[in-house]
């Protein structure tokens, strides 16, 4: 247990909602209770990712990536020097990878996406072997093994070579797992299980499901209604749809140019 639980609670709850500075000033409070809480570097470097993608546009915020990066691995692997045993440094440091292999995807470079992937997936399984009751571990195991599900032939038998379980049905069962059984990570896996049941899966019930918990907890998020709006569209619910619109023409008024511009182009759509 740490004594900045509740300032990092704080930071994921205003992320979510987009109110990034306060998210910003709420995990900086909580790396000076506790320097060492495992989420904290990774946590600070989306919350940056973020903030530089809504403020200067998607190119920037991959170079913030790339410092943030360079500015957490050595304390991960302080931290892991320290603590062998915590799993949780472990996975965060696993996550990291994820979030640096964001860069290689937005470029359509598939197999470069895999270097930095599979990296970070050695990690994460090296805490699943520590600790399997870590349920937050469910999500990032289950994104990276979709993802290798659905790549190229060479990409699927490179990640069987290292231990990855390419199986999109067992993924899809990792990430409800974290949807409804981690503490941290079921957010993401919400949102993860929203776009595969929208876009792959086309089970638009299941996307409203995932996705109704997320819009209530963060109202001011300004995407997960959209993506509500997208499978009601599918379902042919018009009249749900239009209670909905309001909410989506508020979001194209967004304080952020860049997110204002995407939720133009969505509810355009």
């Amino acid at each position: 247990y740490s004594t900045a639980k509740k300032e990092v609670d704080k930071a994921i709850n205003y992320l979510y909602n987009y109110d990034l500075d306060s998210s910003l000033y709420y995990i900086d409070i909580a790396s000076k209770i506790d320097r060492e809480h495992p989420l904290i570097p990774f946590l600070k470097s989306s919350i940056l990712w973020l903030h530089t993608q809504s403020e200067e546009g998607f190119e920037k915020s991959y170079n913030q990536i790339k410092i943030s990066f360079d500015k957490s691995l050595p304390l991960y692997l302080e931290f892991i020097d320290k603590y062998p045993d915590n799993p949780e440094y472990y996975l965060y440091l696993g996550s990291l990878y994820g979030l640096k292999s964001r860069i290689e995807l937005s470029y359509g470079h598939w197999f470069r996406v895999l270097i930095p992937a599979l990296k970070g997936y050695k990690y994460i399984y090296k805490a699943y072997q520590i600790d399997p009751k870590l349920k937050d571990v469910y999500m990032p195991m289950g994104l990276v093994s979709y993802y290798t599900c659905l790549s190229a032939p060479f990409i699927k038998f490179c990640s069987q070579v290292i231990g990855i379980k390419v199986d999109c049905n067992s993924s899809i069962d990792y990430l409800e797992k974290a949807s409804t059984e981690s503490y941290y990570s079921w957010i993401e896996a919400n949102n993860v299980l929203s776009y595969i049941y929208i876009y792959m899966n086309h089970d638009y019930k299941s996307a409203i499901n995932k996705l109704n918990p997320l819009i209530e907890k963060f109202p001011n998020h300004p995407f997960f209604p959209f993506l509500k709006a997208e499978a009601l569209l599918h379902q042919k619910k018009w009249d749900e749809l239009q209670r909905m619109m309001p909410l989506l023409i508020e979001l194209t008024n967004h304080q952020s140019l860049i997110i204002r511009e995407e939720c133009n182009h969505k509810l355009n759509y």
